[in-house]
């Protein structure tokens, strides 16, 4: 992890362990998947894990609650072109989609490249 998470480092041993316990909540109570082809290791999954926990190192938390996966692609991805629904009206042309290197959802996964 010393090499992937550069603030690691900069950590003392209590925090090293907060973080290592918060991190080991979060992996746990994840749904983690690999998409576009991509191999979801372990140590791309603990990289993820420490980076996100360590946003939230010494403050009150609640292990992303409303977090249940985390898609994880190998590179950028292009989202579907949005279809109007049957009762959406439509006032200009719809943009079409750029590629992202991430994406979070109020109530759903994260996107992760």
């Amino acid at each position: 992890m010393r090499l992937n998470v550069a603030h690691y480092r900069m950590l003392d041993e209590a925090e090293r362990a907060e973080l290592h316990s918060t991190m080991q909540v979060f992996l746990e109570e994840k749904h983690w998947e690999g998409c576009g082809g991509l191999d979801l290791t372990d140590e791309i999954r603990i990289t993820i894990a420490a980076q996100a926990c360590l946003l939230q190192l010494g403050l009150p938390h609640d292990y992303y609650h409303n977090v249940e996966s985390i898609l994880v692609y190998p590179s950028t991805v292009k989202p579907p072109e949005h279809q109007p629904g049957v009762f959406e009206r439509v006032d200009g042309p719809v943009e079409a989609p750029v590629p992202i290197l991430g994406q979070a959802f109020a109530q759903g996964p994260v996107i992760l490249v």
